[in-house]
């Protein structure tokens, strides 16, 4: 795969490069989940990797958004414009 990145960044203009790198993001995003329920439904022993890896997400971003929030606070920004820049 990154063969194919390198050979993409190196032959093709950089406006091409953005728009190749956003289908791939785009089909990504939805090839992705779907893959995830098919080995879920398809194998059981998965179902149970993909929910420790769901707590673990929701521990990490949990951490990432409160040291954002306390980090905000602790130097007296303004929180609506500087908690965006977060999420």
């Amino acid at each position: 795969m990154l063969g194919l990145f390198s050979y993409i960044i190196i032959h093709y203009s950089v406006w091409k490069v953005i728009i190749i790198l956003k289908i791939l993001l785009i089909a990504g995003s939805i090839v992705l989940p779907l893959l995830m329920i098919y080995v879920k439904y398809h194998w059981r022993g998965m179902s149970t990797l993909l929910n420790i890896l769901m707590i673990l997400s929701t521990i990490i971003f949990g951490n990432i958004a409160a040291l954002s929030i306390y980090q905000i606070i602790r130097n007296n920004t303004v929180f609506m414009t500087e908690i965006h820049g977060v999420f």
